[in-house]
């Protein structure tokens, strides 16, 4: 989601090899920008992986990049100018970040 204050704000969602099957199995990404010049990026492959990213700051860059299953991120950005990559390869890793 992109409010109106979100001028010049860029986000790509990516995933595959999600197989279906249960709704356990699907990949899942939010990402809300509220900010304005954020750049997010959510890749996801492979089953169950949740990735959240939130930037109501401005000139943000936030990647999650998760390869695996049943993996879960949060990238929270409120302030200005923040970075923020994770990487998360195998099973059942947790991150949380938050730039202020």
């Amino acid at each position: 989601t992109q409010s109106i204050g979100s001028t010049g704000s860029t986000a790509t969602v990516t995933q595959t090899n999600a197989l279906g099957g249960s709704l356990a199995d699907i990949n899942s990404s939010v990402v809300l920008q509220t900010g304005a010049g954020n750049d997010a990026s959510a890749t996801q492959n492979g089953q169950g992986n949740n990735s959240s990213i939130t930037q109501s700051g401005s000139d943000g860059i936030a990647n999650a990049t998760q390869l695996g299953e049943d993996n879960t991120s949060s990238i929270d950005q409120t302030g200005n100018l923040n970075t923020a990559t994770v990487t998360q390869t195998g099973a059942r890793n947790t991150s949380d970040v938050d730039q202020t």
